[in-house]
């Protein structure tokens, strides 16, 4: 449940970060390539796919659980607050393709890191998600 729960934090977020004018202009290889962590199963845009079960599932986690998992990960500002909700006693839990900002990603920024590393663009010592 757990792990089941970091996966989904991880796509949640990450997709809900990706716009979808970034999402459409980027191949299915590149999308597969800065979420290589993903092992399930994917939209044909490349984009991970979180089962129905794990989103049912979440429901029951909190704001402040989810959030704690992604801060002990890494995963740090990736929140936009400042949202209203229409009902009290709804929990809103799905896939959202949405909002433009993207903070740093531990996952994605080592990813091009090491694309860069080897590709000779990125000198050694030096790079922000360090």
């Amino acid at each position: 449940m757990f792990k089941k729960l970091i996966q989904f934090s991880f796509v949640f977020i990450g997709s809900i970060y990706f716009s979808s004018a970034i999402a459409q202009s980027l191949s299915v290889e590149e999308m597969k390539f800065l979420t290589h962590q993903w092992e399930g199963e994917r939209f044909e845009d490349g984009r991970p796919k979180v089962t129905t079960d794990v989103l049912m599932r979440m429901k029951k986690v909190s704001i402040e659980e989810a959030w704690g998992v992604l801060r002990n990960e890494g995963y740090h500002n990736q929140f936009d607050g400042g949202w209203q909700p229409l009902h009290n006693d709804v929990t809103i839990v799905g896939r959202a393709l949405t909002v433009q900002y993207m903070p740093n990603r531990p996952d994605i920024a080592n990813q091009i890191k090491e694309k860069g590393l080897k590709e000779g663009e990125i000198r050694k010592y030096k790079f922000l998600a360090d």
